[in-house]
């Protein structure tokens, strides 16, 4: 069993920059915290709400406002998240592909009428040992209809992936 927990600066846990990582430290602390077990927390942030919700174990204020937030800025299950990922022995290839059907869903949202948030850069293009690859994000509540229109063709093609995130 253990008997005491120890986070030495708890504001370090929050520079993991994923839209739930307040949610999961939340969570960590409070099942320990259920389970009885003491915990001792460095941090210099004591007076956070999210701090004074784990120690208070105010489940429900902590609920509230990681919703709003969600809501607020179009996270799940409020939107959806996709990442299109394209590869290929060459660079120009890859990021010309990419640029292609980035303007591709582009067009396509316009005419769907559908609101979402299509993220892409062409300098990104990475290479990881001799095969490079360049992703497009789609952050969306209708994302499938934009990737529907397109799933026939992404199946087809060995060079490009679809993530639901």
């Amino acid at each position: 069993k253990i008997s005491l927990i120890i986070y030495p600066l708890l504001e370090s846990d929050f520079c993991l920059g994923m839209y739930d990582t307040g949610e999961k430290i939340y969570q960590e602390i409070a099942w320990s915290l259920d389970l009885g077990q003491d915990i001792v927390m460095q941090t210099m942030i004591a007076k956070d709400e999210l701090v004074q919700d784990i120690f208070t174990q105010n489940h429900e204020s902590h609920l509230t406002k990681t919703l709003h937030e969600r809501k607020l800025y179009h996270l799940p299950p409020y939107a959806r998240y996709a990442r299109i990922t394209f590869t290929g022995k060459k660079s120009d290839d890859v990021s010309g592909i990419s640029i292609i059907w980035h303007d591709r869903l582009i067009a396509l949202r316009d005419e769907l009428w559908v609101q979402a948030q299509i993220i892409h850069h062409p300098s990104l293009t990475k290479r990881i040992g001799d095969i490079y690859n360049a992703q497009i994000f789609i952050r969306s509540r209708e994302s499938e209809m934009i990737l529907g229109a397109l799933s026939a063709e992404i199946a087809k093609n060995r060079n490009i992936t679809l993530d639901y995130l």
